[in-house]
């Protein structure tokens, strides 16, 4: 009976402890540490695009899915391709970045990134391509 009860202690403490967050949730809690700037909703990034001169947007997505179907302004920087730290290094830390994936996953990866490399102002794109496709948004083919 001890070691039922043992066994039960340890399960439930080894459950409690581990990091089964989902993106959102991982996004969120980048945000309360500060390694984020914000994530924003599918409105609130298109209105940041209201002058394409001011901000960057970053499509961290293979080439194969930019090509099916992109945000305007647009620039494809894979997060998967070796070249990507060096291509986020050539943007330009005075325009605000505006970041997004296929849902949120790899934007958020991407997110933390581009903010720990000093740029001051970094928003990802809560749901991603899929969130704005929903949303009847429009994309560049």
């Amino acid at each position: 009976m001890k070691r039922i009860i043992l066994f039960s202690f340890l399960s439930i403490s080894l459950i409690s402890c581990s990091n089964g967050q989902e993106p959102q949730q991982q996004r969120q809690e980048s945000l309360k540490q500060g390694t984020v700037s914000e994530v924003i909703n599918c409105n609130s990034f298109l209105s940041k695009m209201d002058d394409p001169s001011t901000i960057q947007v970053i499509d961290v997505r293979t080439p194969t899915e930019f090509n099916s179907g992109h945000i305007e302004h647009a620039k494809n920087i894979n997060i998967n391709d070796a070249q990507f730290e060096a291509q986020i290094a050539a943007l330009d830390k005075s325009k605000p970045v505006l970041v997004y994936c296929a849902v949120g996953g790899r934007s958020a990866r991407a997110a933390n990134f581009i903010k720990s490399q000093g740029f001051p102002a970094v928003y990802d794109l809560d749901g991603g391509i899929g969130a704005w496709n929903k949303e009847g948004l429009p994309i560049v083919k």
